[in-house]
């Protein structure tokens, strides 16, 4: 049914906060990972030098260090209320393929 839309990097820190409790320094931490995020995953989208197992791979890479950094900024409970949302996202969207490529979006949908 056409693609996901995806959510504001505000949207997402909103929903993050709600899931995780997050505090004021947090939030603050997390938006600028999460804009950064976005603006390496346009990038990547628009290259049409890339192959798509290419664009996969470096899209694959930057969710995988923008997570990396996210779970830097959370306490031991939080991480594993993040490792938990990132299972039940993984589940939600299936296996995924080169074709499809990650999702840039932290957070599973509502």
């Amino acid at each position: 049914m056409g693609r996901h839309r995806m959510r504001s990097v505000d949207d997402q820190v909103k929903h993050m906060t709600r899931k995780l409790n997050l505090s004021d320094d947090q939030q603050a931490k997390l938006k600028p990972i999460l804009e950064d995020q976005r603006t390496l995953m346009e990038q990547i989208r628009s290259d049409s030098s890339l192959s798509r197992d290419d664009r996969f791979s470096k899209m694959k890479s930057v969710h995988e260090n923008s997570m990396g950094q996210i779970k830097s900024i959370l306490n031991e409970d939080q991480q594993k209320k993040f490792e938990q949302m990132q299972e039940k996202r993984r589940e939600h969207m299936g296996h995924r393929g080169p074709g499809n490529g990650p999702s840039d979006t932290p957070s599973q949908p509502q």
